[in-house]
């Protein structure tokens, strides 16, 4: 069983007069430690694993933190989603914001004779919202990754593919926090239904 925990680094090799600490086993001086903002597990063979950023973590109503670039990695394997972003921060439950990859879903909703007009038509059919919840719940759990609860995320399409500039970064990071107020209304929604 790996501890999820902040990644802290030794900056030098020097005696320090600060503060002192045993971590993992080891008297380290508290005054030589760099705190990267990486989050990450140590496994049972001894190794690093940097799991994401700390201050991207996201911590349920009931105390439970989830990390959320594993989860977004596993959804964005799927071929009919283009970005997706784990929201729920002092929420009851876990939500997904999906930005399906257009051109897959209309060979999707042409292949099932959906009838639609334009793509927010695809992402507001019912037919197609079932298909991503059991998309992405197939991912979940073919990685081992279970939600608080045993609960289901919710999730809510988004009918516009994120922008550099605007959802994203130059260097594509997605931008939580603008994504949080762009997308407020359908958040609300899609923890109201």
């Amino acid at each position: 069983m790996a501890t999820r925990r902040t990644l802290l680094i030794r900056t030098g090799f020097r005696e320090s007069l600060g503060k002192e600490s045993i971590i993992l086993g080891y008297r380290v001086s508290l005054r030589l430690l760099l705190d990267t903002g990486d989050s990450g597990i140590l496994t049972i063979d001894g190794n690093l694993v940097i799991t994401g950023r700390t201050r991207h973590a996201i911590t349920l109503r009931s105390g439970e933190r989830v990390e959320p670039e594993p989860i977004e990695m596993v959804i964005q394997e799927s071929p009919y989603i283009q970005e997706a972003v784990v929201i729920g921060d002092r929420r009851d439950s876990v939500g997904l914001l999906i930005a399906p990859n257009m051109e897959t879903l209309r060979r999707l909703a042409e292949a099932r004779r959906i009838a639609w007009t334009d793509e927010g038509d695809l992402t507001t059919n019912p037919a197609i919202y079932r298909f991503f919840q059991e998309e992405v719940q197939a991912r979940l759990v073919k990685n081992g990754i279970h939600f608080p609860g045993g609960k289901a995320a919710r999730i809510a399409l988004l009918a516009d593919r994120f922008e550099v500039g605007r959802e994203l970064t130059r260097t594509l990071s997605k931008r939580r926090d603008v994504i949080a107020e762009l997308y407020a209304g359908i958040i609300e929604r899609m923890y109201r239904s």
